[in-house]
């Protein structure tokens, strides 16, 4: 590595979420128009060689409306390789951390007579805005200044949290 600096200053417009199930665990439909901007600060060893892949790493800032419409904002790190060229294509793995409103549920266990087994059921009981992280592996696909850039979030419970897995795109644009 021969130094910190930038080498790659990005603009990243996001968009658009696909999330696994249609709807929430109490029957709420998702935004799936994830907007926000966000700022890619991306380092690469930048020595001159033959290589056809380099690795790079990054720091991003970013606020989006999340899946609630909701804002988010969130920060994160991630280590990519990347093929050099025009055309190019990385593979990353991104971890986060920001703040977020999330809704509470709570889950009702009740025994159905007739079937002979157990029903359950959510009731959203609020929202509470609390620190979240979490890493995602993803994939871009560089054409000249401009990147596609596609993360996959698996479904997570836990900690008393439910997150719906789902699949998010984003633009992002080299300006330096």
């Amino acid at each position: 590595m021969q130094n910190l600096n930038a080498n790659e200053h990005r603009i990243v417009l996001h968009g658009h979420a696909n999330h696994f199930n249609d709807t929430d665990r109490v029957g709420g439909n998702f935004n799936e128009k994830n907007y926000g901007i966000g700022y890619e600060y991306t380092s690469y060893d930048g020595i001159d060689n033959d290589w056809f892949i380099e690795p790079v790493y990054g720091l991003s800032v970013n606020i989006i409306q999340d899946s609630y419409k909701r804002i988010f904002p969130f920060a994160g790190i991630f280590g990519e390789i990347r093929t050099k060229g025009f055309v190019g294509v990385g593979i990353n793995i991104s971890a986060f951390v920001g703040s977020k409103e999330l809704n509470k549920t709570k889950k009702n266990v009740n025994y159905n007579n007739t079937t002979g087994k157990f029903d359950f059921t959510y009731e959203n009981i609020g929202t509470e805005r609390l620190p979240i992280f979490g890493a995602t592996p993803g994939v871009k696909i560089y054409v000249g200044d401009f990147s596609f850039n596609y993360n996959y979030s698996p479904e997570f419970e836990g900690f008393g949290i439910y997150a719906d897995g789902f699949h998010y795109f984003s633009l992002s644009y080299k300006f330096n």
